[in-house]
């Protein structure tokens, strides 16, 4: 009779039935010491009776959380949250640290460049253009790398990349030409790991790190990151100071300028880039050593790669998707705008008689409150959930204040002191920097099942796709600087506006919320 019947719907008490007779027999058959064993049948019993019950059931084992799906065919999904999260973050940290590093490395000390190499200008602002060029011709081979191979292969390509780029600047070649090509191909190297070091934060934050962390994962790889903006704008001044160029000698060739200041300025140089070679190789380095592409067990049910989308799938599904192309949009303004501006501020400052050392001074000191104050609003943002659009759009109307208020002074309507100019910087900074991470969570909810590697190379090529025509603008002949300023105000403004038509959804964060319910239930029901 037993071997009659199967497992299906209309007979399952009677398999049930059958199947622990077979057990009586089992436990007979064990006491009498006959070798012939049937505990195979507990198993087979154990998943019968889940399928009659039709109902999810989770598990709380040593700390992991296991989850049965109440499907025809029973999957176990197992999560858990690894302290070496953390290790991960400092390192994918430091990879976008020293990137952003070598972005704003020639800014802040153009005088000294233009004394040591013969540049101009133009020459400035396309090094510090190479970062949107750079990364324009890489986001479809680095987005792809990112979503097929995972985070090992393309950090370690990345951090590859900016030690070979920094070798590029240290070669000294003696031919002043030479030497200019050389290091505008090395710029190019470094900054073509850029859809991966400010693309990648949300898929750090997704692979490691539960739902109640993700946003501040997410601006923690993005703000600290921007470290290496405030030590290039503080530390570059200070190991290539400008005070030994004469006043008149800013836009004039090197020829024009004694011999042993020109020399001086080469070796300060040269000593600089040895630094930032000697960060970029530590960071290459522990990478190399230990940098895991993803954990053994997925933090939570939205982290699993059984749920996600291929490559081909999730680009087919992105360009069907108009939630995210408004916000890819709106990130891609605020981003290329502002960054566009704040590269340019030491320019903007020189007409108001502020040397490259405070302006450097004023850069970092943005720079690094709004790295504090995006981390803490991001923690803010997962403690209450679902109100990450109301938060971003305080920032953003904060910013276009700032931002009106330092051109207002710069127009002469208000008063053009330096407090005035230095707290409009500073704050602009402070409420800016909290926007990048918030709006990228904001797309990773709308887009899932979709890769967050995806998402972000796409946002981050937006952002530079804007930043690239702000540079190209700026190097029109007898372009004035004060437009910028207005452009800013501008983009920022409609870039609130845009966001309050935005309609939020949390499609990642719900799933796993709704996942678990179940956990939490039986865990308090375990422990009481």
């Amino acid at each position: 009779m037993c071997r009659s019947l199967a497992p299906s719907p209309e007979n399952l008490e009677q398999v049930i039935t059958c199947l622990r007779e077979l057990l009586e027999l089992d436990q007979m058959l064990l006491e009498t010491q006959n070798t012939f064993h049937l505990g195979f049948f507990r198993t087979v019993l154990y998943f019968t009776e889940m399928e009659e019950s039709n109902e999810r059931t989770t598990l709380l084992e040593n700390g992991d959380c296991l989850t049965s799906s109440s499907t025809s065919s029973i999957t176990e999904i197992r999560f858990k949250v690894y302290k070496r999260r953390w290790y991960v973050l400092f390192v994918f940290t430091a990879n976008a640290y020293v990137y952003n590093m070598a972005w704003n490395t020639w800014a802040p000390i153009q005088e000294p460049t233009k004394l040591a190499f013969g540049w101009t200008d133009f020459d400035i602002l396309l090094l510090s253009s190479w970062a949107a060029i750079s990364l324009i011709v890489t986001s479809v081979p680095l987005t792809w790398l990112m979503d097929s191979k995972g985070l090992r292969v393309s950090v370690l390509l990345t951090a590859f990349l900016s030690v070979l780029g920094k070798v590029f600047h240290v070669i000294p070649f003696h031919d002043k030409e030479v030497r200019t090509i050389v290091i505008n191909i090395g710029q190019f190297l470094i900054m073509a790991g850029g859809p991966v070091s400010i693309g990648g934060p949300p898929l750090v934050s997704a692979t490691w790190f539960p739902p109640g962390e993700r946003t501040t994962a997410t601006a923690i790889a993005t703000l600290a990151g921007y470290f290496g903006i405030a030590q290039s704008f503080a530390i570059g001044p200070a190991m290539v100071p400008n005070q030994f160029v004469p006043s008149n000698a800013s836009n004039s060739s090197s020829s024009d300028c004694p011999e042993r200041l020109t020399r001086l300025a080469d070796y300060q140089l040269t000593k600089y880039m040895y630094f930032e070679l000697g960060l970029c190789a530590l960071v290459f380095f522990c990478v190399l050593l230990y940098f895991p592409a993803r954990p053994p067990l997925p933090p939570s049910l939205t982290s699993s790669t059984s749920q996600r989308l291929s490559t081909k799938s999730s680009f087919r599904n992105l360009t069907r998707n108009r939630p995210f192309w408004l916000l890819a949009t709106l990130t891609g303004l605020t981003f290329g705008i502002y960054f566009g501006w704040l590269s340019m501020l030491d320019v903007f400052l020189a007409k108001f008689g502020v040397d490259d050392i405070t302006a450097g001074w004023l850069g970092c000191s943005a720079t690094l409150a709004g790295v504090f104050s995006g981390i803490a609003l991001a923690r803010f943002a997962d403690y209450i959930r679902h109100r990450t659009k109301q938060i971003l759009a305080v920032l953003l109307i904060l910013s276009t204040l700032s931002q009106l208020i330092f051109s207002l002074s710069c127009a002469g309507i208000l008063p053009s002191t330096k407090p005035l100019l230095y707290s409009s910087i500073i704050f602009g900074g402070f409420v800016y920097n909290g926007t990048l991470p918030l709006y990228f969570e904001l797309a990773m909810e709308c887009i899932y099942p979709v890769g967050e590697g995806i998402a972000g190379g796409i946002i981050i090529t937006t952002g530079n796709v804007v930043l690239l025509l702000f540079y190209v603008a700026f190097m029109m002949p007898q372009s004035d600087v004060r437009w910028m300023n207005w452009v800013t105000v501008s983009g920022l403004g409609v870039c609130f506006l845009g966001l309050l038509s935005y309609r939020e959804r949390y499609s990642r964060l719900q799933l796993d919320i709704l996942d678990n319910i179940p956990s939490q239930r039986n865990l308090s029901e375990s422990v009481g």
